[in-house]
Order: C-alpha cells, then structure tokens, then sequence
C-alpha cells in the first residue's frame, strides 16, 4: 500500500497529528487535549505523520538541540511522541515513519537521535541504552543537620540569567546533559521554574537554584544547579525544612551519584539506587557517526592535554551505517581515512561507540562484552579518551 510522510505545519495538520498520537495511547482524550499544549514547550518542535490516501496511520515528534559529549558539543535530534494509530498496529506502519524520519536525519547530516522509549523495540533501529536511572532517598530529618551558609530565597523572573549561568557551571562535564540556547530556557521554564535560589552572603550573586515537587509522602528533587558545596548544603537544608512543614518525611534526589547534591544527601546518610537498562529508557542512535566524531576533536585534545600519553599515531573505526568509518588523529583533529589502520586502533560496534561516548559503559566492560577490541598495549589510551562516566539529562530537558 502507499503512503507518504509529511510535516504539520498549520494548526489544522497539527490537529490531525494529535489525533494520531491519541490514538496510539489508551488515554486518548487527555493524551488529545495535552498534546497541542506540550509541543508548545519545545524549541524547534516538528511533528511528522505517515498517511494513507485513506487515513492518518503513525506520528514522530523531533526535537534539535546539543547534548555534550566529553568536551563537544554533538548536535542531536530528539524523537518524542512516537507512535501509530491503535487500529492500524502490528502492520509495520511505525517503522516505515521511523525509517523514513532517521533517513531524512541523515542527508541533514544529524549525528546522533535520542529518546526515551520502550524495552525491546528501538534497539532494531541501532538505539542503545546510554541513561541509567538515578535515585537517593534520605529522611528529612538528616537534611536539617547540613550548614546553611547561603541565604536562599523564592526564584523571581529576574533570577533567570543567574540562574542560566549556574546551570552551564553545573553540567559543563556532564556526559549527555543538554546545552541549553536562550529559547531553550524559555521552554524549560514554562514547564518547570526553580522554587529557590541561593545566594553568596557578600556579593548576593546567584549560586545555586533547586526544584522540587510533591509525590506521595515525599518530596522529590526535580533539578538542581550549584557552584559550590556550600550552595548546594543550603539549599538542601531548606529542602528538609520544607518537607518537614509539609509532614512529607523522605526526600528523592534522582540526581548521579557524582552530582553535589547527591554527594552531600549521601554523606548524611541517603540510600543510593542505580538503574541500568539494558534496553529501553533513555536510549541515543548513531545516525552519522562520521559527523558525531568530527565533533569529538575538541574534547580528545583536552583529555590528551591533561595525560602523560604521548604516542599520538592512533586512530579506531566505528562499525554501523555504510559499513563503517575510519578515523585517524592528525595535527589535533580526527580525520576519516580510507584504509589505513594506525598503530593504536580501536574497533568499535555501534552499540559501542554510544555507550563509550556517553560514559555509559566503561572501555573495560565493552571489550568484555565484546562491542569493542584493541591491543592491550593500547587499552590505557581508550581509558583516557573514553572514561566512563554518569551521563544524565534532567528531567526538563526530556521529551
């Protein structure tokens, strides 16, 4: 049968878009009515359906910005409200929009695809899990036990750029955080403004900023910034001091471990939780892998700056789209090549240049697992361009 994939542009193809993505959920009535409102809240936001000459039959939302890789910055496509009309499930309409939509992100020459999806479907795609999931949990009693040495206040509009700032400090070494442009912001403050700021006691500059909601008995941290320990302490101990006043005595940080916030929940006492998927969640496709490691340049520079490694004939290859590319270092910059195979190689399965981009699985755990191989002589090398990390996208930035 014959279809086509086009763009909703005018309020009434939008209209049709969200009848689809009602249709593909058993809640198609909240699902119909959110649906206009939460596109709203995206930069860039294009929605796409694949139609018969009949019938509206599939819906893909997409989503540019940039997330952080190491030290670079890698353009990427997020792809949200997936989904096909329930009446016309199980007959491979989903995956022609998929197909066609990662193809047309390719000749954009898109790196790389996020989204947050199901176990057990977008991996024939060539998605990979790249997002554990994070919780602490602490009474709200050891929270009042933290020193307060920065006043924290209610956030006002006139925060926001102090605010902006902080949240660049805060992720600008987090694997996977998203970059967020003026616009961005705008989008992520309709839907999520942060409750308090603190502040530094002489200069009354913005030093950190919380937001947090209630679930149940407990409150839950929704997303935190800080420069320093001493913001995060304070703007924790209010935390305890409002779940206290609100009788809601757990409080939830689904932050990394490595984060400020969850370093100091966790000295007092917090119990730390790690989720790893295996599939499904928070997931990152290679569309063009050529282009996301054209981007990488910057970052290996600044990893090899800092160690004692000197050799510099290396190089690995990327298996995936095309059959796969070969890339080699040369004067500061990862240059494709066609054949040559430098000293120090690394093979790399798609599967593995995601998880290894992202932090997500160590050098060691992908050659075990066999999504990656390299002389032994060369593994520290990979280590050091490669380190594992704990990649993370707040909960604001995802779609």
């Amino acid at each position: 049968m014959k279809f086509h994939v086009w763009e909703a542009k005018t309020k009434t193809e939008r209209e049709r878009a969200g009848r689809v993505t009602a249709g593909s959920f058993s809640n198609y009535y909240s699902t119909l009515n959110l649906f206009p409102h939460w596109i709203e809240r995206y930069e860039n936001w294009r929605s796409y359906v694949l139609s018969t000459e009949n019938n509206d039959l599939a819906h893909i939302g997409v989503v540019r910005f940039r997330i952080r890789a190491g030290k670079a910055p890698l353009q990427c496509a997020g792809l949200a409200w997936v989904g096909t009309d329930s009446r016309f499930q199980k007959q491979g309409w989903g995956r022609r929009l998929m197909e066609t939509i990662l193809e047309r992100l390719s000749k954009q020459e898109v790196p790389a695809a996020m989204l947050f999806g199901i176990p057990d479907y977008y991996h024939r795609f060539g998605f990979s899990a790249c997002l554990p999931d994070y919780e602490q949990r602490a009474p709200s009693s050891l929270l009042l036990r933290l020193e307060a040495p920065h006043p924290v206040s209610s956030f006002k509009d006139k925060h926001t750029e102090g605010v902006q700032s902080v949240y660049t400090f805060h992720m600008k070494n987090r694997n996977a955080s998203v970059i967020r442009t003026p616009k961005r912001w705008q989008c992520v403050l309709k839907r999520q403004s942060p409750t308090w700021v603190s502040k530094a006691p002489k200069t009354g500059r913005i030093t950190g900023y919380l937001a947090w909601g209630r679930d149940g008995n407990r409150v839950v941290v929704h997303e935190a910034g800080c420069r320093d320990l001493q913001a995060a302490s304070s703007l924790l101990k209010r935390l305890g001091k409002k779940a206290e006043e609100e009788k809601a005595y757990e409080v939830q940080l689904n932050l990394p471990p490595d984060d400020p916030f969850a370093r100091l929940a966790f000295l007092e006492g917090a119990d730390i939780r790690l989720h790893i998927h295996k599939n499904g969640g928070g997931m990152l496709g290679m569309i063009r892998s050529d282009k996301a490691v054209e981007a990488l340049s910057s970052s290996f520079l600044h990893a090899l700056a800092n160690s004692q490694w000197r050799d510099k004939t290396f190089g690995f290859r990327v298996e995936g789209e095309q059959g796969g590319h070969t890339f080699r270092w040369r004067k500061g910059t990862l240059v494709r090549i066609p054949s040559e195979k430098p000293q120090h190689l690394l093979h790399l399965t798609s599967i593995g240049f995601v998880q290894a981009l992202t932090g997500f699985s160590s050098m060691d755990e992908l050659l075990g697992l066999g999504e990656a191989s390299c002389r032994t002589s060369s593994l520290p090398l990979w280590r050091i361009l490669f380190p594992q990390a704990y990649p993370y996208v707040c909960p604001a930035d995802r779609f």
